[in-house]
């Protein structure tokens, strides 16, 4: 359509200063139709915020249901762009009026008082929009979704207490978790959970999620991102790549959780090249002549079996594997890797009894959502980021310890043969802990229970 408006105007089918400071976007077919495009979201956001006219096609502006401004000026036909009055270059300037407050006509003052109108009303509307996503962010429920999550949470959570609270540490702080365990003890349902127990989005998260979806071609959402890869995957699929350097796994995860299942069985090369993305929370997509950069700050949680047949740490069925078998299955996942998980859980199998017990009381999930939402509300009012993103300056800081935890600490990270980096993580998570039962400092119980997530057989990796 840009092209098109071009010749018209250097034609003098349109009249002088239409196509002036503004933009067009969308495609034209033989008929003379505007076909929508994929891909409009980032450019439309960033014209709005620029105060640019945008002229689209009625299917794009139909598919931007995050984008409301009186910039937008949806067509059906190119036809339409002489039907259609548009804003010219100088009321454009002049925010829509004229010197005098007066358009050259009834009509089109009546248009820009009614865009003025517009204007104001979807500023409120936004405005009341940040005030809900900023009660969301302090742990208020919100009507849309948080009707269904207790009744889902009580029925995965009821049986396995323990998966409760390292899921909650792990939503409370931001955490990148590892699950390992038998099959069949639920690992897949615990990790899917997860989103369950995140607050709802707020305004900007949601744009941020919908830009990313528009750019890959996906339906915008209004939930968390959960995605799970399977674990033949490409580098490309889950980094980035094809030919137009479009986004992978790790950016459609943004905002939420990336789970990674059979965690031994992706390949070695496409988990290395996680870790500066997990670091950094951005990752740069280069093909030929292109080169992108998307956000990619998601919350890794990943699943894997003890061993090739999965029954090494199993109290009812003998692992069949040999030492040499465990060694090279566990070798699989390097030690920087195993080093980004902050919290290692270990799933045992649930007896079948308890499975089918009918439990008369009932997990608290509401409580349970509320206060991981305090949590995190608490923590970006403290440091601006969620604890798991704690940079180690800020760390010791906000974990000043008194001398007996001090020489307790250093005790247990010798015994248990932590890096430096490690043991920084086992703070973060303390600090987390500390925030989940309302401390203003860290203890030695929420030490002690900060590396108790720690692997045993990598000594503390």
């Amino acid at each position: 359509m840009a092209i098109a408006v071009g010749l018209l105007a250097a034609s003098g089918q349109i009249q002088p200063g239409l196509a002036d400071g503004k933009e067009f976007y969308g495609e034209l077919g033989l008929d003379g139709r505007l076909l929508g495009c994929k891909g409009l979201l980032s450019a439309v956001v960033k014209a709005t915020r620029e105060a640019r006219p945008i002229v689209l096609p009625n299917a794009s502006s139909q598919a931007l249901p995050c984008v409301s401004s009186s910039q937008l000026h949806p067509l059906g036909t190119l036809a339409d762009l002489l039907q259609t009055p548009l804003p010219t270059a100088s009321t454009t300037a002049l925010n829509g009026q004229s010197s005098n407050g007066q358009s050259s006509n009834g009509q089109s003052s009546h248009r820009q008082s009614s865009h003025r109108q517009s204007s104001h009303r979807q500023s409120s509307h936004r405005q009341s929009s940040h005030r809900q996503s900023s009660h969301r962010q302090h742990g208020e429920p919100s009507a849309n979704n948080r009707a269904t999550k207790p009744q889902q949470l009580s029925e995965q959570l009821m049986v396995q207490p323990m998966m409760t609270r390292t899921l909650s540490i792990a939503a409370a702080g931001g955490h990148h978790l590892l699950l390992s365990g038998e099959p069949g003890t639920g690992k897949t349902l615990s990790a899917s959970t997860l989103p369950l127990l995140l607050p709802d989005l707020t305004d900007d998260e949601r744009l941020q999620i919908q830009i990313i979806q528009d750019i890959a071609g996906l339906t915008p959402s209004d939930e968390r991102p959960f995605r799970a890869p399977h674990h033949s995957a490409s580098l490309a699929g889950l980094i980035g790549g094809t030919s137009r350097a479009l986004p992978g796994e790790i950016t459609l995860a943004h905002c939420g959780v990336l789970f990674l299942d059979e965690l031994p069985e992706f390949k070695r090369d496409v988990l290395e090249t996680l870790r500066q993305p997990l670091e950094s929370g951005e990752v740069t997509v280069v093909r030929a002549g292109i080169t992108h950069s998307y956000p990619a700050r998601f919350q890794l949680i990943a699943a894997m079996n003890p061993c090739p047949c999965g029954y090494l740490t199993s109290t009812t069925t003998n692992c069949r594997c040999s030492a040499t078998a465990i060694q090279r299955y566990q070798s699989r996942l390097s030690g920087p890797m195993m080093d980004r998980f902050d919290l290692h859980a270990t799933l045992n199998r649930v007896d079948t009894a308890l499975i089918l017990k009918k439990h008369e009381e009932r997990l608290d999930t509401g409580a349970l959502q509320t206060k991981t939402a305090q949590a995190r509300s608490q923590q970006l009012h403290r440091q601006g980021v969620l604890n798991a993103a704690l940079p180690g300056s800020a760390l010791e800081a906000l974990c000043q310890l008194d001398d007996g935890d001090l020489d307790w600490l250093a005790k247990a990270a010798n015994r248990l043969k932590l890096s430096a980096r490690t043991l920084h993580r086992s703070m973060r998570v303390a600090r987390t802990i500390a925030d989940l039962s309302g401390s203003a400092r860290v203890g030695r119980d929420d030490l002690a229970e900060a590396l108790s997530f720690r692997p045993a057989n990598r000594g503390g990796a």
